[in-house]
């Protein structure tokens, strides 16, 4: 596990965890943003992609524009595990 994984690292992670699905870079800014900045989201996208956590993959649409899909790599379901765990020891000690 990354020593340096904050908050809006680990939401993502469980976010893309639990839904278990792929969602654009659009998507995960529009769920996270009420409580964390598009800058933030952004940059913690690019550095869970630099530590292998997830991975990002363009894809064209039938009307010609792209777009870029987000999913956890087999390293990021891992960490994700484990950051869920602990969300749930913290929940049932409070």
């Amino acid at each position: 596990m990354p020593r340096n994984l904050t908050t809006p690292g680990g939401k993502i992670l469980i976010l893309l965890y639990e839904k278990n699905t792929e969602f654009t870079v659009t998507e995960i800014v529009e769920i996270l943003k009420k409580n964390t900045s598009v800058t933030t989201i952004t940059n913690w996208l690019r550095e869970l992609e630099r530590l292998g956590l997830i991975e990002v993959r363009e894809e064209r649409t039938p009307v010609g524009t792209r777009k870029k899909l987000v999913s956890l790599t087999e390293k990021g379901k891992l960490a994700a595990e484990y950051i869920r765990r602990i969300y749930d020891i913290v929940e049932v000690q409070q």
